[in-house]
């Protein structure tokens, strides 16, 4: 029987049936996505080592390494031990890798190239890079819940979660207790991606870190009050942003936290950008910088500011704020510290008007007179309370004290312009400011003679300057001819300056001291050569003496300096040649 194959050329045509392109990797799907208990990439990198039944070195010195194009990682397909790449030429930026910086983009898209995965990016913090910066916002090393990690043991799925790897998220809201960081079998603290790194397991010891979620913990690794309250809050706000991350088309602009910032401030029960500040803790040229829109707050100080005002953390870093203020009660003020420090004044006593208007009366006849506001402290009372009981005697001790300031500056101007010429010399710092320092008032005092200053202070820099390179003059010849010259690099430390700026000043003093310095140096070579080779003779002969065989090892003991003869071929000529006078071989 006859068949027509040229009939049914065409009946399985390639066109037809197109073939997926393969990943050289296992294309694993990310464990929790879309959650806020989404695993990190760290965890994602081990469990893909896990699946070759390779070490997360070896995946990274010969799979991913190759792909990222650093100066640090270039030709590492040509080094001998590549699987040492992780643990030497990238220990350093390992936890950068579930940051927002440009590490974290080069390993998610090597990563991404060996799976064939497109969602790599939501493993990481990269969705958030214009929003928080990478200072302060990662561990240095592992954190861990064991409930969890005991949990994920019975799904039959180990893995370590994202908001493990962040530096503001300290405990577990699941469980109520704080995350660990130390492992209990072999006490070390845990790299975040290490050369045997598996989920749940020390990277050291390899024991399994997870525990029966349904026993209790110990009431120091359990939280309870205020402290659990707050812990969960962060840890829920963290979530909701890693939630909505793969959701964003988009990551958020970084105008929006500088309009978030300004609205927290206007929604707080604080008076003023100063106030805002000194309650949360933050320093206030931070807090301006953020307002403005030249840096960014990192993540912990966003948490801080959002529980201060009651503000979601996810509506803080896309701009989405209130209009009106969401939390009555400042959390400041929550403890009793601070409610101490906030409480309603009370009333005054007849004894008490009386008392204070007697010491108010005896502080302003004091010599000198003393700030309104010490005098308030010594009374025990405010200084605006003072006011509306005592206003005339307020005014008059500010009246005083305004004027013996002025007469303080007034004298102090005189002094140094009557004695320019040593306040001046005095001066360690040659500028207004150091005037100023020098005299004991503010350099805002001495603005008014800024021109006769500034030139006086230009002459004495100068003056100084033209000293100072003299000293270095003949210090530079006292080396040259010295017995034991100074190296150029010294004499410019010495000096305060730089060995560049002493060749540009001068050239030919300093070119005649490196070769002396040179010549020196050859010197005591030698010396050291010809002491050497005395000491090798004199050892082997007194060795011989005693009876027996000079060996290297015998006279490198019998040396005043522990020395290693193999490296120095001239002790072994002078050593071959004792032996042969001696008639050794």
């Amino acid at each position: 029987m006859s068949h027509d194959y040229k009939s049914n050329a065409n009946l399985f045509d390639p066109q037809d049936c197109p073939i997926p392109s393969r990943s050289r990797l296992h294309h694993l799907l990310p464990i929790g996505f879309e959650t806020e208990h989404v695993e990190s990439l760290t965890s994602y990198t081990s469990r893909v080592a896990a699946a070759h039944d390779i070490t997360a070195a070896t995946l990274f010195g010969w799979e991913i390494a190759p792909l990222i194009d650093r100066k640090f990682l270039r030709h590492s397909e040509q080094r001998a031990n590549r699987s040492s790449l992780l643990t030497i030429s990238f220990r350093p930026l390992v936890r950068a890798i579930n940051g927002t910086g440009a590490i974290s983009s080069d390993f998610i898209d090597a990563l991404q190239r060996l799976t064939l995965r497109t969602d790599l990016r939501f493993l990481t913090m990269i969705t958030w890079r214009n929003i928080f910066p990478h200072m302060h916002l990662l561990r240095a090393t592992r954190a861990w819940c064991p409930a969890c990690l005991g949990k994920s043991t019975e799904e039959k799925v180990k893995y370590e979660k994202l908001l493990w790897c962040l530096d503001a998220v300290k405990a577990c809201s699941l469980h109520g207790r704080w995350l660990h960081t130390v492992c209990p079998f072999c006490n070390r603290n845990q790299p975040v991606l290490a050369s045997r790194t598996l989920p749940g397991h020390c990277s050291s010891c390899a024991e399994w870190l997870g525990e029966d979620p349904t026993h209790g913990s110990s009431e120091t690794e359990s939280l309870s009050g205020h402290e659990l309250v707050k812990q969960t809050w962060i840890t829920d706000q963290v979530g909701q942003l890693l939630k909505i991350g793969p959701s964003l088309s988009n990551g958020p602009e970084r105008s929006r936290i500088a309009e978030s910032v300004k609205r927290c401030i206007e929604l707080s029960h604080y008076r003023g950008e100063s106030a805002f500040a000194k309650g949360l803790g933050l320093p206030q040229s931070s807090l301006n910088e953020w307002k403005n829109g030249r840096s960014l707050p990192a993540l912990d100080s966003a948490l801080r500011i959002c529980l201060a005002t009651g503000t979601p953390l996810l509506d803080f870093a896309l701009g989405r704020m209130p209009h009106h203020p969401t939390r009555k009660i400042n959390p400041a003020k929550v403890t009793e510290e601070n409610k101490k420090r906030y409480r309603h004044p009370r009333r005054w006593t007849s004894t008490e008007v009386n008392d204070a208007e007697h010491t108010l009366r005896a502080m302003i006849s004091q010599q000198p007179p003393m700030p309104l506001v010490n005098i308030a402290k010594c009374i025990a009372r405010p200084s605006s309370s003072l006011y509306l009981k005592f206003p005339h005697l307020c005014t008059k001790a500010a009246a005083q004290y305004k004027e013996f300031q002025s007469a303080a500056r007034r004298h102090c101007v005189k002094t140094a312009i009557e004695n320019l010429d040593g306040v001046v010399a005095g001066a360690r710092n040659l500028s207004l400011r150091g005037v100023a320092l020098s005299l004991g008032c503010a350099s805002t005092t001495l603005k008014g003679h800024r021109g006769l200053l500034t030139a006086r202070l230009a002459a004495e820099r100068r003056k100084r300057s033209r000293a100072r390179w003299r000293t270095l003059e003949v210090m530079i010849r006292n080396s040259i001819i010295s017995d034991t010259p100074r190296n150029l690099r010294q004499i410019a430390k010495h000096g305060r300056c730089s060995h560049s700026s002493l060749y540009l000043r001068f050239p030919k003093l300093c070119r005649r001291l490196a070769t002396r310095y040179q010549e020196y140096l050859k010197h005591q070579s030698a010396q050291r050569k010809e002491e050497l080779c005395l000491q090798v003779r004199q050892a082997a002969l007194f060795i011989h003496l005693d009876g027996r065989y000079p060996s290297v090892r015998r006279v490198e003991k019998r040396l005043s300096r522990s020395k290693n003869l193999r490296s120095s071929s001239i002790a072994l000529e002078v050593l071959r040649e004792v032996k042969l006078e001696l008639g050794l071989r």
